[in-house]
């Protein structure tokens, strides 16, 4: 990834932007936090921003990100035969 990009996770660990947005109680956004701390970090490392995105098998979802997928606007950078998959967004 280069400097300035974000990091986007669909499969987690969450963060607690996630946890403030759907309005969950202080404990649990405390969890999320926690729990995307060590990914925060490395993001930070690399001067990069590390963010979680909830998503619902949907087709309308699927059919936007398609889109941002063939618009070059997102990257995939993981596999997608596997579990963890991320995508690259430059902002």
């Amino acid at each position: 990834m280069k400097p300035g990009e974000q990091l986007i996770s669909l499969v987690g660990p969450p963060a607690p932007e996630f946890a403030e947005e759907i309005g969950l109680p202080w404990y649990l956004k405390l969890v999320t936090k926690l729990l995307s701390s060590g990914a925060k970090k490395k993001a930070k490392k690399i001067n990069t921003r590390f963010l979680f995105l909830f998503m619902r098998a949907e087709g309308s979802q699927l059919g936007k990100i398609t889109s941002l997928i063939e618009a070059g606007v997102i990257k995939p950078t993981g596999s997608f035969e596997k579990t963890s998959f991320t995508l690259q967004a430059t902002i």
